[in-house]
């Protein structure tokens, strides 16, 4: 049960992390929108505003409530909507593109592992949800603040991590420039 709660509390920081992001970023984020051709031009602040506000009302009522139904169908959603984009761009040859995923999420180019990401973490959501319901067990105050804390180092972990392998490309680049 503590590592469904685990999944659940990193699951909601890297919606809100993504929200952030691009809401810090947003004139970034609508220009990648715009690249990707699929929504008119007047349409694009206002699915840039609709997409922020589910995010981070995705990963705030994860971290209140924990996974529900709501949160299944939510993520599912959204997935779908941006794993359609990315695929139906990579059949139009347009692979360099930004993601416009956000975050420890975000990268610089369009491919086919982001297609399986997105599919992965999908399905991921659906089986911790359907786990979740077989083990109906309250968690004591403390333990749950326990495990948002280990959750919130995991996450930071995982963005360490992406951060060194963007160091480590960017070093090999750069040496490919040299040789």
């Amino acid at each position: 049960m503590a590592l469904v709660v685990m999944f659940q509390n990193v699951l909601a920081f890297l919606f809100v992390s993504t929200f952030l992001h691009k809401t810090l970023n947003y004139r970034e984020h609508i220009r990648i929108m715009n690249a990707y051709h699929l929504v008119p031009a007047r349409f694009i602040v206002p699915s840039f505003i609709l997409f922020a506000a589910a995010e981070l009302a995705i990963g705030l009522t994860l971290l209140l409530s924990g996974i529900t139904l709501y949160h299944v169908v939510s993520i599912g959603s959204l997935l779908s909507i941006y794993t359609f984009a990315i695929g139906f761009n990579l059949m139009r040859g347009h692979r360099h593109i930004d993601c416009g995923c956000g975050g420890i999420l975000e990268n610089e180019q369009l491919s086919w592992g982001l297609v399986l990401r997105n599919l992965l973490l999908g399905f991921s959501v659906a089986g911790i949800w359907k786990s979740q319901s077989l083990y109906i067990v309250e968690i004591a105050l403390i333990h749950k603040l326990e495990l948002v804390m280990l959750s919130l180092i995991l996450f930071s972990l995982l963005c360490l991590f992406k951060e060194l392998f963007n160091i480590r490309k960017k070093l090999v680049r750069l040496m490919k420039m040299f040789i």
